[in-house]
């Protein structure tokens, strides 16, 4: 009969007899799990290892872990094997929190999708389980966002707030009532009265950090002037405002007629971004920008205006999704923000909300980290007074300027 099957240990459960019938391969291992032979968090045995105890062909195990896991008593790690989730503690089923997720548009930019990915998997370790959904950062949508997954039974948000439209007066009622929350970004674009942002976990990277990196390179390459791209508004960007810092402690000259707004990331925004910079006259030695993302699109717009990368314009970009890309046409430099730590915190901030610790908001800067290759180099060798050369007299003028 199936309730004598009560082993106290892991040793207990998995040194038996032969297991003769399919179905008492799941009845055994659902048992250990229920009872704590197996610890929350601990992986179990390896297959070839399952099937030497239990004594059964390996599809056997295989379809017994697979219904298991759908079942919901254990997790699997693509090539580490399966977990038992943190929904189990002591031997004991607890409640199953669900997270919601809600973002500009999941389905948008390829870093938002990778962080989406590595807020997936840290969700499923903690044993809760994931609601997803998009407000454009529009004010309005947000607040319906929130209600429909509030609807469905969220418990705690992870959001990356609205920028426009009206105020998101759902996301305002949470943080009043001091329900489980984390805001993810910066909050010089946001909605949100300062009052409440105070009272929130907020989580981003170290941007400024990241840039100062980023100066440090171009510095130390030689290169004295460069531009910066935007993807989106400059206006809030805290990247932006990182770089003219930067850039100003380090002596690399900038000016406004090399900040670009680039509204986008198509290949048409990199070549109407390339042109504007061309236009303006003297054309810096190194572009940084706001994303990975439109820094391809720039680079890739270069040989057909006659330029090279990074021959003639080193060219950086900022959030790292570009390292998980083979099929890009540039190898670029880029700052990597680490999303598998950015999901990590996140969760623990949320798990902590979750168990009704009550502590002073914590605002966590994730540490990134910059990766040198192929598209940034020493700048091209020009005359001092070439107007495309970004030389002295570029230098001279930009630093009286900006006194």
């Amino acid at each position: 009969m199936d309730s004598d099957i009560t082993p106290a240990t892991l040793d207990d459960q998995i040194e038996m007899q032969t297991v003769a019938r399919r179905g008492q391969v799941y009845r055994h291992l659902q048992a250990a799990i229920l009872s704590g032979g197996f610890p929350s968090g601990h992986m179990l045995p390896p297959e070839r290892e399952l099937v030497r105890r239990y004594g059964v062909t390996r599809d056997t195990i295989r379809r017994a872990l697979r219904k298991l896991t759908v079942s919901g008593h254990l997790t699997c790690q693509p090539r580490v094997g399966y977990q038992v989730p943190a929904v189990f503690r002591g031997g004991k089923p607890v409640k199953t929190h669900a997270i919601g997720l809600i973002w500009q548009d999941i389905s948008g930019l390829v870093t938002d999708r990778l962080l989406f990915s590595e807020i997936e998997q840290a969700t499923a370790d903690i044993g809760c389980a994931l609601m997803v959904g998009s407000s454009g950062y529009d004010g309005e949508r947000e607040s319906e966002t929130i209600r429909r997954l509030a609807a469905g039974g969220m418990d705690g948000l992870f959001i990356a707030p609205a920028r426009g439209g009206s105020r998101s007066l759902e996301l305002e009622r949470w943080i009043r009532e001091a329900r489980p929350l984390v805001l993810h970004g910066h909050p010089g674009r946001w909605l949100l009265p300062d009052a409440l942002v105070r009272r929130c976990d907020m989580l981003d990277a170290d941007n400024a950090d990241g840039m100062r990196q980023v100066v440090e390179l171009l510095s130390g390459l030689g290169h004295r002037t460069a531009g910066f791209v935007c993807q989106e508004s400059l206006e809030g960007s805290e990247r932006f405002e990182a770089f003219k810092k930067c850039a100003g402690q380090a002596g690399l000259a900038t000016e406004p007629r090399w900040w670009i707004a680039a509204a986008g990331a198509t290949r048409e925004t990199g070549r109407l971004a390339l042109a504007r910079l061309r236009s303006s006259g003297a054309t810096p030695t190194a572009i940084v920008c706001s994303h990975d993302e439109i820094a391809l699109r720039f680079a890739e717009a270069m040989p057909e205006q006659g330029l090279r990368c990074p021959e003639d314009i080193s060219v950086v970009g900022f959030e790292g999704h570009s390292l998980r890309d083979d099929t890009a046409a540039v190898s670029l430099t880029t700052v990597d923000l680490h999303s598998d730590r950015q999901a990590q915190e996140t969760m623990r901030l949320l798990a902590k909300q979750l168990a009704g610790v009550k502590d002073q908001p914590e605002h966590v800067r994730v540490p990134v980290s910059l990766v040198i290759r192929g598209s940034a180099s020493v700048p091209p060798r020009r005359s001092r007074n070439d107007p495309a050369s970004g030389g002295a007299e570029v230098v001279a003028q930009s630093a009286r300027e900006h006194a």
